[in-house]
């Protein structure tokens, strides 16, 4: 039986994550450890021999030096490493589609707090996979996490209505499509970056209208073109249904 460990079980993807491995013969391990500086990286390491693992999913948000010190022992002791990175590190390049090798130029918090990771999980782990993910949709329509759902929520309880771009492309998918895509592309790739993403043709306008249909919502949505830009990630290799799928279903009903 795999054995993994998930970190960030606190978060929006990692509930999601071990419920997918679950149902697929893992046993999955989401201890959550509270790493208040790099003094507590060593707590982590400590549970790591306990469980004794051969894959590690690392979500969590934390310092660099816990990234990396995960990977590294990873390498060390021949444990398959996964580090959940984010669409973000494309935030501030001048538009997409984006692939692997498209170079990264990102000056945001968040998006360059993930790329640094991403560069130092695999400077001390050639064998570290490297997974960037879009923005989330909830299956369950939850607006108290963080994915599209809550920013629909900030939305409405701001103006009463959604503003969203008729010319905006963003990655996108399903936790649950996400999941499985985690988990597939770690079964069936050797280990390297690869982008996770459902959406290859619908704007963020397009989008909100299928939510709303598909969960019987009475939302106003307001078209604008504020923001006209294309952040689609594009990987051949990682299999994961398609949006366009889903919001041909959701817009027939």
């Amino acid at each position: 039986m795999n054995k993994a460990y998930i970190t960030g079980i606190t978060g929006t993807v990692a509930p999601y994550l071990k419920v997918e491995l679950e149902k697929n013969g893992y046993k999955a391990y989401d201890k959550h450890i509270r790493i208040n500086d790099d003094s507590d990286i060593s707590l982590s390491i400590d549970y790591l021999r306990e469980v004794k693992p051969n894959i590690v999913f690392h979500l969590a948000m934390g310092s660099k030096k816990w990234a990396e010190a995960l990977s590294k022992y990873c390498f060390d002791h021949n444990i398959i490493f996964v580090y959940i990175s984010t669409a973000s590190v494309f935030e501030d390049n001048a538009g997409g589609p984006y692939r692997k090798d498209t170079v990264v130029t990102v000056t945001n918090d968040y998006g360059a707090y993930k790329y640094a990771c991403e560069n130092l999980v695999r400077k001390v782990n050639q064998n570290a996979y490297v997974l960037r993910i879009g923005w989330q949709i909830s299956d369950k329509a939850d607006m108290t996490s963080n994915n599209m759902f809550h920013f629909i929520k900030d939305q409405l309880d701001q103006y009463g209505s959604i503003h969203v771009s008729t010319c905006f492309y963003p990655s996108v998918s399903f936790l649950n499509d996400t999941v499985k895509a985690i988990r597939t592309t770690i079964e069936n790739n050797p280990a390297d970056l690869y982008l996770i993403n459902s959406n290859d043709t619908l704007s963020l306008y397009d989008i909100i209208q299928a939510l709303k249909t598909r969960f019987n919502k009475e939302w106003k949505i307001q078209g604008n073109q504020d923001l006209c830009r294309n952040d689609i990630m594009i990987d051949e290799r990682v299999q994961i249904v398609k949006l366009k799928e889903i919001y041909d279903l959701f817009m027939l009903k």
